[in-house]
């Protein structure tokens, strides 16, 4: 009877460790993105005229071969200080298995929503390349 209670005593402990662990593998967690960052060519802060301002980033790039396709586009707003910085990052990735190793280059056009957004300058990089500014006055 000793072995049981002392098994019994350790179940706590157990049943703790295992919520931890699976605690851990929580699909909660930030995946690693998917893909390589794609190449661009050029990036530029377009400003419309309009309530709310239309503001888009016009994005020329290259998939890396005919197979490749986007993977993956996302945005953060960063705070510096008093600067703002909107930081684009676009990724790709290939699909295929027989694929020719030439590039194809398209242009995007990313629209930003302004909506929401405080006044202020805004700063706009896309995968590291400054892609200019502008400024939210509403």
């Amino acid at each position: 009877m000793k072995t049981r209670k002392s098994s019994l005593n350790l179940m706590p402990a157990l049943l703790i460790g295992l919520a931890l662990l699976l605690g851990a593998c929580s699909p909660d967690a930030p995946a690693e993105p998917e893909g390589q960052l794609a190449a661009i060519d050029f990036a530029q802060v377009e400003v419309g005229l309009g309530s709310p301002t239309p503001v888009t980033v016009t994005i020329d790039m290259r998939y890396p071969s005919t197979c490749a396709q986007l993977s993956s586009v996302t945005q953060q707003i960063v705070k510096y200080g008093d600067a703002t910085k909107i930081l684009i990052e676009v990724r790709t990735m290939d699909m295929g298995e027989i694929c020719n190793p030439d590039e194809l280059s398209f242009r995007m056009v990313l629209p930003l929503n302004a909506v929401a957004m405080p006044k202020g300058v805004y700063q706009v990089e896309v995968n590291g390349l400054d892609a200019g500014s502008f400024e939210f006055k509403n």
